[in-house]
């Protein structure tokens, strides 16, 4: 009887400890369950922040096209002005030459009072312009 007793008792145990190996092996596998969800939910939001970059990146690219076509155009500009610089400058001079040889003030002429005046306005926007540039080192 005794060696019955033994017997049962052993199996009694098993059974026990047989019981914690599956609470352990569902209790293991329920963390892994909550571990995959994380992953899926970090792989959807990683996935969703890419698409996101991606698109934010080509506007950019976008942009710095537009920027560079837009540069080019201001450059073309100031190039054209320096050559309309230049040629109202010796355009001013052969008129102030002519009005003082015919005793005419040059502040008197209509047409150079005008020219000085559009000078002044584009030499201003020029030089804005070239600040600008400058400043955000564009060139």
């Amino acid at each position: 009887m005794s060696t019955l007793k033994t017997v049962f008792n052993k199996l009694t145990k098993e059974d026990k400890v047989e019981l914690k190996s599956n609470k352990i092996e569902l209790s293991a596998t329920q963390d892994m369950a909550k571990v995959v969800a994380d992953m899926n939910t970090h792989y959807k939001k990683l996935v969703s922040s890419e698409k996101l970059l991606i698109a934010k990146l080509k506007d950019i690219d976008k942009a710095k096209k537009t920027t560079d076509k837009s540069k080019k155009e201001a450059f073309k500009t100031i190039d054209q002005y320096d050559r309309i610089r230049r040629r109202f400058i010796k355009a001013r001079k052969e008129t102030e030459k002519i009005a003082k040889e015919l005793g005419v003030k040059p502040s008197s002429i209509k047409e150079l009072n005008e020219a000085y005046s559009i000078f002044e306005k584009l030499d201003k926007e020029v030089n804005k312009l070239d600040d600008k540039f400058t400043k955000r080192k564009f060139i």
